[in-house]
């Protein structure tokens, strides 16, 4: 697999942006040449198929040969990678839409891997009786889907995320009336209210008790890990009323504070839907 960068040899404008989308398979990394530093470009990262504009005619990967197709990563700003047909799987623009919600590569690889999951999760609408699984060890939480779409509509593949109103033991864990950043997408009361990805619902059917082990399965039977979290790792996080979203830039313990175990440093300004 190789890979390079936009805007050290090419800019961005070189290339046409095809509504193909792909999810890596394999993990790839790329030499920035400006700080000599590796970037590592995960599997579970989504890119849309591109093509260089000097090209006498804008052709589309073919599937009956072999072919490096050039993918612009929509998880790292001004990524370009160059990759096998065999390293990457095709995907619909719809999912492409609602995995990238996820903000962790792996997260989202594992979701995607599990037929069975994916397929019960595809099925949740706005009205659909949902499990909110919000932090770890909290269990779930019963709600209904109030609002689907991206949060930030004037901005293109921002994701497709879920508002949700909570119920029972879960009013009062939320974070907001159905706002965001200003904007009302859906109503309910005050903390009873979240915006979530696809990977933290779970689609209500008669057999719970199946669901929830379903849930907790991994899609790797040799391990039982919850995905780590890595430097280019997309994150959000809430701040004050309003949910925004980075990179992490560092994943470490600070010297001479090591008790305290890890510290988690995230870039704020450069990351880009």
């Amino acid at each position: 697999m190789s890979s390079n960068l936009w805007g050290q040899e090419k800019s961005s404008s070189s290339y046409w942006e095809e509504r193909i989308f792909y999810l890596l398979v394999q993990e790839c990394s790329l030499l920035d040449k400006q700080t000599q530093k590796q970037i590592k470009v995960p599997r579970g990262s989504i890119g849309q198929f591109v093509q260089e504009r000097s090209a006498h005619s804008r052709s589309i990967p073919s599937k009956s040969k072999k072919v490096q197709i050039a993918l612009k990563i929509l998880d790292q700003t001004h990524t370009l990678v160059f990759v096998d047909d065999k390293d990457v799987i095709e995907i619909t623009e719809k999912l492409a839409e609602l995995l990238l919600a996820i903000t962790n590569c792996e997260e989202r690889y594992s979701l995607f891997r599990n037929k069975a999951r994916l397929s019960r999760a595809l099925q949740i609408e706005t009205g659909s009786a949902v499990r909110v699984f919000l932090r770890p060890g909290d269990g779930h939480y019963p709600g209904v889907v109030r609002y689907r779409g991206p949060l930030l509509p004037e901005r293109s593949l921002t994701g497709i995320f879920f508002g949700v109103e909570l119920l029972e033991d879960g009013r009062g864990q939320g974070f907001t009336e159905g706002s965001y950043q200003g904007k009302q997408l859906f109503r309910c009361d005050e903390e009873c209210g979240v915006f979530v990805a696809l990977d933290k619902l779970e689609l209500c059917e008669e057999d719970d008790d199946e669901l929830e082990s379903d849930y907790a399965s991994p899609v790797d039977t040799n391990t039982t890990e919850i995905p780590p979290l890595e430097i280019n790792s997309r994150v959000s996080l809430k701040i004050g009323e309003s949910m925004e979203f980075g990179t992490v830039i560092f994943c470490d313990v600070l010297p001479g504070k090591e008790s305290l175990g890890y510290f988690v440093g995230v870039d704020m300004v450069s990351f880009i839907f």
